[in-house]
């Protein structure tokens, strides 16, 4: 299902596998412009981290930790994951991207399934 449908949060799923158990959508003005910047950690509220559907570059400006991010595509399915992006980066994600899921470095398994990916409401 296309990750910019959702309201709430939601969970990864690959499978039967649970990759994360809870992400923030990021929908409003404040949530998509500041995202992770001047935090120390990823907010108890945003879960593992932030997707935001309908963007396909993220910046790392302020940010006081690294991250994982993954570029999906239009059905929320990877297109390429790059690991430990460090603070101060403009990260533009390849032909194709529709969303971004960003989460702490290493929030992602080292290997994840690469296909079959699903976004599904918490509480589901």
């Amino acid at each position: 299902m296309n990750p910019a449908l959702f309201s709430g949060p939601v969970r990864l799923m690959a499978g039967q596998i649970c990759l994360l158990d809870r992400i923030e959508v990021a929908r409003d003005w404040k949530t998509r412009t500041l995202g992770l910047m001047f935090k120390d950690r990823i907010p108890e509220a945003y879960g593992q981290g932030l997707l935001f559907p309908r963007c396909s570059t993220l910046h790392t400006f302020h940010m006081r930790f690294d991250l994982d991010v993954a570029f999906l595509d239009r059905n929320g399915q990877p297109l390429e994951i790059r690991r430990s992006v460090p603070a101060w980066r403009l990260v533009k994600g390849p032909r194709g991207t529709r969303h971004c899921l960003e989460v702490r470095a290493g929030g992602l398994a080292e290997s994840p399934p690469m296909e079959g990916w699903r976004f599904e409401p918490v509480g589901v």
